[in-house]
């Protein structure tokens, strides 16, 4: 190609090329942009006062996030660091959150705020946002949620908070040590596995198939896919109790928070749904109508102790957060929940 010969061309040419490469060559501003809805609108006083710009709307949804962080830095608004707390008003899907890191860009670190707002979604949102922060190395979590006295009702984060947070972007760093009160909590898992599923899904079935000296025989091989399939349902319940909740699926021992992520996103009591597909697949493995019977009796007992006991204790422990919940998530078939 030729040189450019006319001095108006090349000056023309000279300025296409600052307009496009210049946002992307220049500096990154100082300072702090706090990004949210309306629960930071009710600390943007003091979020003002303590040097962050806010940009706060009600009702705002994640998924508005993106958009409006590719604005805020194409346009040279967005400086170094970014707070984002959104989620209060509905669920964070995992590439939104990975879209909004992206658009900040890699020279600019965001602080994603987990949600205290007490819906069925929070731990589900908390969860994504974490992994999500994980996923970049230049995302931290503000973890308002872990850090902050655990209430029925969500409160406004402070300007303090948000300020201690910001800078500090190492994670803390595990000791490696087992501490003794986790060692406690999976053996209290272990011995409730034992003795409540143990008795209902092993026990007592076996008792029934040997009664009078009978030796069952094995005879429909395939429903020991059924059988795995309630084990693992169970196993992945048991272990969201004891990380999430802090307890286990005793009544005597409950969890002390509430949890609704993983198989609790699609129904409420899969616990009782994995010890029926065990049952009913030992009555196939067996083809043994007595077992059937016993899993028709259990299916029958564990409803009622549901809506008679188990419902309302959890609706008294944890208010409106499980009233949401129980108005969006089915209590016996899977289904994708519906907005609360």
């Amino acid at each position: 190609m030729g040189a450019v010969r006319s001095p108006k061309l090349a000056l023309v040419a000279l300025a296409l090329v600052v307009g496009v490469f210049a946002p992307a060559m220049a500096q990154v501003p100082p300072g702090r942009y706090a990004i949210g809805d309306s629960v930071m609108l009710g600390a943007r006083t003091q979020l003002i006062a303590r040097g962050f710009r806010v940009n706060a709307e009600v009702s705002r949804q994640f998924r508005d996030g993106p958009h409006l962080v590719h604005h805020l830095a194409v346009t040279g608004q967005l400086p170094v660091d970014v707070i984002v707390h959104l989620g209060t008003n509905g669920t964070i899907e995992s590439a939104d959150c990975d879209a909004l890191i992206r658009a900040a860009g890699s020279d600019r670190h965001v602080f994603l705020v987990t949600v205290k707002v007490p819906r069925w979604y929070r731990q589900q949102d908390n969860w994504r946002l974490r992994a999500c922060a994980r996923r970049h190395v230049n995302a931290s979590i503000i973890d308002w949620y872990g850090d902050s006295p655990i209430t029925r009702r969500g409160s406004t984060p402070t300007a303090s908070t948000s300020r201690r947070r910001v800078g500090r972007r190492t994670r803390r760093s595990s000791t490696g040590a087992f501490p003794r009160a986790e060692m406690g909590l999976a053996l209290r898992n272990l011995l409730f596995t034992l003795v409540v599923p143990g008795s209902g899904a092993v026990w007592i079935p076996w008792w029934i198939l040997t009664r009078g000296g009978d030796h069952p025989v094995a005879s429909a091989w395939p429903a020991v896919i059924v059988i795995a399939a309630g084990a693992a349902l169970y196993g992945w319940c048991l272990w969201l109790f004891a990380t999430i909740g802090r307890g286990t699926p005793g009544p005597w021992d409950a969890p002390r928070r509430f949890v609704a992520v993983g198989p609790y996103r699609w129904v409420r009591n899969p616990i009782y749904i994995a010890a029926l597909l065990v049952v009913c697949g030992e009555a196939w493995l067996f083809l043994s109508t007595s077992l059937l019977v016993y899993a028709v009796a259990m299916a029958i007992a564990c409803h009622l102790f549901v809506i008679g006991y188990e419902e309302p204790t959890l609706g008294r422990r944890f208010g409106d957060e499980y009233a949401s919940y129980r108005s969006s998530v089915a209590r016996w078939i899977p289904r994708r929940p519906r907005p609360a």
